[in-house]
């Protein structure tokens, strides 16, 4: 099974939302929206309102907002609302085979709200004080996630986007970490500045979090980096991120690294784990004076090449194991150096080919259940390194061995 495109995968996410909410299909709407609607009316079918804000307001906890087919002007807007309390999400989402636009992107100071399959022209813009706030199977050019809690991309894509890098950290006036942050089966991609290298630009950079998952992702044509981690203002503190599953392409047009860590003095990593990603590009995880390192590990994964300031095998807080680097050396007996061994690496298919190294290379005790397809680990004797569960390392039934 390949990497499903959104459009499918806001498909299947319809059916999962009724699967979630211990249906066997999907909640029928309760409220209604049009771009032609009034704020003065209703929200019923035949009286439509017009604004996200106002139809949020009206619902009740686990009420379907529908979406009418159209393009909705102005930044719409999830406002605050106490009564919001319970963990029930009002859910937006358009009607059956329609296409509902947001010309001038959303913002959301709420909580307990799902979007789900919208096309927003700008950014998704989650502010400081928002929770529980999922973005599920749509499309934007970008996104912002301030100091808010529980948010969570699901199945979206976001690019292209000229000039703008998405950016989860805080602001001048709301100094804490976003927390509880997950991206899962994302696709990042088209990030670029205009004159080019006219600015530094990546597809996600990560200026402060608590908690924040990255996985079964693919980041490709991000002009400097796929994600940096890399504070604009005050010292970085960044502690309980796994990036795992993911599928990282080369910087273009003459980038290197895919992820990087800056190292700034004060700068603190605590408790991150890279594991099972396939990198078209190389890794830059840590180092230089003053950087605290504690508990980073660094498992499973196949790459061009790691970078650590520093002696690579000895820093401090830094763990490596199970890993193949084409261009880098190994740091003890369970990593490997050796060529990548994908599928197609200038066309971004970062499966394994038949006789990779990273092939039954991975770490038998540590590692996602499923790979970036789905398809559950291991297949082998023991998990592949990387985002890729091949078929080419299970034992051979009759004297054959199944590709992808």
């Amino acid at each position: 099974m390949r990497f499903q495109t959104p459009a499918l995968l806001a498909i299947v996410s319809v059916l999962l939302l009724g699967a979630s909410n211990g249906a066997t299909a999907p909640l029928p709407p309760s409220l209604y929206i049009s771009p032609t609607g009034s704020d003065a009316a209703p929200c019923t079918r035949q009286e439509p309102c017009a604004t996200f804000a106002r139809a949020y307001l009206v619902a009740r906890p686990g009420q379907v907002v529908e979406l009418a087919d159209g393009t909705y002007n102005g930044i719409q807007e999830i406002p605050f609302d106490a009564k919001k309390t319970s963990a029930s999400d009002v859910v937006f989402r358009p009607a059956a085979g329609a296409t509902a636009r947001l010309a001038n992107g959303i913002d959301v100071y709420g909580r307990h709200v799902t979007l789900q399959g919208l096309t927003i022209d700008t950014v998704l813009y989650v502010k400081c004080g928002a929770e529980d706030v999922t973005l599920r199977g749509s499309k934007a050019a970008a996104f912002f996630i301030r100091p808010a809690r529980g948010v969570s991309l699901i199945n979206d894509e976001f690019g292209p986007v000229v000039n703008v890098s998405s950016t989860i950290g805080p602001s001048q006036d709301c100094p804490q970490p976003p927390s509880e942050v997950l991206l899962d089966h994302v696709y990042m991609h088209d990030v670029y500045t205009v004159p080019h290298n006219s600015q530094h630009i990546e597809c996600l950079m990560v200026n402060l979090v608590d908690g924040l998952t990255i996985r079964n992702s693919r980041f490709q044509r991000c002009e400097d980096y796929d994600i940096l981690f890399k504070r604009d203002f005050g010292d970085i503190n960044i502690s309980n991120v796994a990036l795992e599953n993911n599928w990282f392409d080369v910087p273009y047009p003459d980038g290197w690294t895919a992820v990087a860590f800056s190292d700034p003095a004060n700068a603190s990593y605590t408790n991150v784990l890279i594991r099972g990603n396939s990198f078209n590009a190389g890794l830059l995880p840590v180092g230089g004076p003053g950087v605290v390192v504690s508990r980073f590990r660094i498992i499973g994964n196949v790459g061009t090449s790691i970078s650590v300031v520093g002696d690579p095998c000895h820093y401090p807080g830094l763990t490596r194991a199970y890993n193949v680097w084409a261009d880098s050396r190994r740091c003890n007996s369970t990593e490997k150096r050796a060529p990548t061994g994908f599928v197609n690496a200038k066309g971004f298919d970062l499966h394994l080919a038949r006789g990779a190294a990273a092939i039954n290379r991975g770490d038998p005790k540590s590692y996602p259940l499923r790979d970036i397809d789905g398809q559950r680990r291991p297949i082998g004797k023991r998990p592949d390194a990387g985002a890729d569960e091949s078929v080419y390392g299970k034992p051979k039934a009759k004297g054959k061995t199944k590709g992808h």
